[in-house]
């Protein structure tokens, strides 16, 4: 089975992208966030700009805390996601009292064509 587009919802709640460089504003609908991607994740084949790492540091500045008790991790490493994800996971780990309420978490809302560049 093949993959082609990211889920659009999660722990029963619509999905959205993270984008550090959206613009912000007005009142926000309850979602579930994605953080990751070639998009936003550095890489020789995405147009990121920060490394996983710092991509979650921005995310749980803006989103963390008591309210968010939902994320999906995204592509993390688009160069190296094959060689595992243990700087994805010590990010999250060391971030977990940035989110003390998280109760559902998706590891992996990747495409074939994220994971095709790896």
């Amino acid at each position: 089975m093949t993959i082609s587009q990211h889920a659009t919802t999660f722990a029963g709640l619509p999905l959205r992208t993270f984008d550090p460089k959206a613009r912000r504003g007005g009142s926000r609908k309850p979602c579930v966030y994605r953080v990751g991607g070639m998009d936003f994740v550095r890489s020789e084949y995405g147009g990121g700009e920060h490394d996983f790492p710092e991509l979650l540091d921005l995310f749980l500045t803006e989103h963390g805390g008591k309210d968010l008790t939902a994320l999906v991790i995204g592509a993390w490493n688009p160069e190296g996601m094959t060689a595992g994800a243990a700087d994805m996971l010590e990010a999250l780990v060391a971030n977990r009292k940035r989110m003390p309420n998280l109760r559902a978490l998706f590891l992996g809302d990747i495409t074939y064509e994220e994971c095709e560049t790896a």
